[in-house]
C-alpha cells in the first residue's frame, strides 16, 4: 500500500462509522508509509513519534480531496514528496480560507497560501461537534 491508496478512498461522509480505533489507524499507517524511506535516519525515529502522539492528543483525522473542508477548519500537513533533507515534520499549517476538490487556500492571519491536495497528506483537527460524533461512533460499535 502507497501513499496514494491511502488518499484516493472515498470518505466523503469521513465520519460516518469512523471509530478512534478508525481514526487511530488511519494515522498510523499514513505516517508509517511517509516516514518509511527515512526511518534511517534517527531524528525521524523521533518525528514520527512524537507527530503520531501530536496528531492523536489533538483530535485530527487524515484527509483527502473527497473531503469538503469549511472555512476556519485548523489543518497540518506533510509534502508528500519532501525535499532533499532527512529531518522530516508536520508543517505548522493554518486555517482554511477557501477549498475546492484540487487545492485548499489556507490563511494564519498574516499569509495566505495554497496546498494541493495531490502533492500533500493532509491532518484536520476535528471540532466538538465532530469529536462527539466519532464518540457515538465508538459506542455503537462495541
Amino acid at each position: 500500500m502507497d501513499i496514494n491508496e491511502i488518499l484516493s478512498g472515498d470518505n466523503t461522509n469521513y465520519l460516518e462509522n469512523k471509530t478512534t480505533e478508525i481514526i487511530h489507524k488511519d494515522i498510523k499507517n499514513s505516517l508509517l508509509i511517509y516516514f518509511k524511506p527515512f526511518l534511517i535516519y534517527k531524528k525521524n525515529e523521533k518525528n514520527i513519534k512524537d507527530t503520531y502522539k501530536y496528531l492523536l492528543n489533538n483530535n485530527f483525522i487524515l484527509i483527502n480531496s473527497n473531503i469538503s473542508l469549511n472555512n476556519g477548519d485548523y489543518i497540518r500537513y506533510f509534502k508528500i514528496k519532501p525535499g532533499i533533507g532527512n529531518d522530516l515534520f508536520l508543517k505548522s499549517g493554518g486555517f482554511v480560507y477557501d477549498s475546492n476538490h484540487l487545492f485548499i487556500t489556507i490563511t494564519n492571519q498574516k499569509y495566505k497560501w495554497k496546498i494541493y491536495f495531490n502533492k500533500y497528506i493532509i491532518y484536520k483537527k476535528l471540532s466538538n461537534n465532530e469529536i462527539f460524533r466519532v464518540n457515538l461512533n465508538n459506542i455503537n460499535h462495541k
